[in-house]
């Protein structure tokens, strides 16, 4: 990169659509904790539970993810608020629902190992949440492959 690219990069504005919607998504991450209290930590699993608090603790790191990406593309110039509105929530939900899922299918990780496991795979995912489809476009191209 030379020097004429990099003054570029420094001289463009921050898009606050941007910081106010990382604002908003970590917000919500924070409420999610907040509501899910004491709640969140307990170790036996009750059979009859949908353990509501446990997808909520993913769903909470997962929207501390996409806040950090939203303050790590500030200077991206493109609208933020169709997606972010519509379209991200849907896609965090997702990530949340798949790992709170496939933690549960093991009984090695679906105790106490679950909240050491659930937020750092729930952040990483939603950090890479604006490359969510091509990830899994990829994973099923390679198992077709795999299939032949």
């Amino acid at each position: 990169m030379n020097g004429q690219e990099s003054s570029t990069n420094q001289q463009k504005s921050m898009n606050w659509g941007r910081v106010v919607s990382a604002g908003i998504y970590g917000g919500l991450g924070g409420l999610f904790i907040y509501l899910g209290g004491d709640d969140v930590f307990y170790l036996n699993l009750e059979p009859e539970s949908y353990q509501f608090y446990r997808f909520r603790w993913c769903l909470s790191a997962s929207c501390f993810g996409f806040a950090v990406l939203g303050l790590h593309l500030i200077r991206h110039e493109s609208s933020v608020w169709p997606l972010h509105l519509f379209y991200y929530p849907f896609i965090l939900a997702v990530i949340s629902a798949l790992v709170f899922s496939a933690l549960h299918l093991f009984d090695a990780s679906s105790g106490f190992v679950f909240y050491y496991l659930a937020p750092g795979l729930c952040f990483i995912f939603a950090f890479r949440a604006d490359r969510f489809w091509r990830y899994v476009q990829a994973l099923i191209e390679r198992g077709s492959r795999l299939m032949r």
